[in-house]
């Protein structure tokens, strides 16, 4: 699931999990990746976490860097 998401972000594709900004950005909503009736509480917690960890690991090998909880943005050239 985080591929294929890193994927929709990467192309730029819409996608109903994700939220583009105006300035670029992008927010993953992961109420929509993981929804809250997916498992107990604390497990739901736990997939979220690795969930969001796996796609920022993805996104940051695509020129992507997590600027807030759940909200990317692609990386600009120093200079």
């Amino acid at each position: 699931m985080a591929t294929e998401l890193a994927d929709a972000i990467s192309a730029g594709r819409a996608d109903d999990r994700l939220k583009w900004g105006h300035d670029g950005t992008v927010r993953v909503v992961l109420t929509k990746v993981l929804p809250y009736g997916s498992g107990y509480m604390q497990t739901v917690a736990g997939r979220r976490k690795r969930f969001r960890a796996a796609l920022t690991e993805l996104l940051a090998a695509r020129g992507w860097r997590e600027i807030r909880r759940a909200v990317y943005s692609r990386e600009t050239p120093a200079g």
